[in-house]
């Protein structure tokens, strides 16, 4: 015990010796990795720390991006057979004269 260092992350009291194993012999992690932010995290704050312009050219990037995604996404649920039901559903407003011409 006397070689071992306290410290406090997060609420938490961590005791670690000079091997960085506990008393029951379980290895500690590296004192730097319980205490890192996630990537996702990271993102999110240099982001809001941008100024104004730069945050509307990532915003306007991310959202064509999206947009990208789910153009990819309907054209592959289409191949698949599963937006057929919308096509049938318009025949039968169709055939039942609920549609009007554009």
């Amino acid at each position: 015990m006397e070689n071992d260092k306290v410290s406090i992350r997060s609420g938490a009291i961590i005791v670690s010796n000079e091997n960085n194993v506990d008393r029951r012999g379980a290895g500690l992690a590296p004192p730097w990795k319980g205490n890192s932010m996630s990537k996702k995290e990271k993102l999110k704050t240099e982001i809001e720390s941008l100024p104004s312009e730069e945050f509307a050219e990532i915003f306007r990037w991310l959202s064509e991006k999206d947009w990208e995604r789910w153009d990819k996404e309907i054209e592959s649920d289409s191949r698949a057979g599963k937006l057929d039901f919308l096509v049938r559903e318009a025949h039968e407003e169709k055939s039942k004269g609920n549609l009007k011409d554009l």
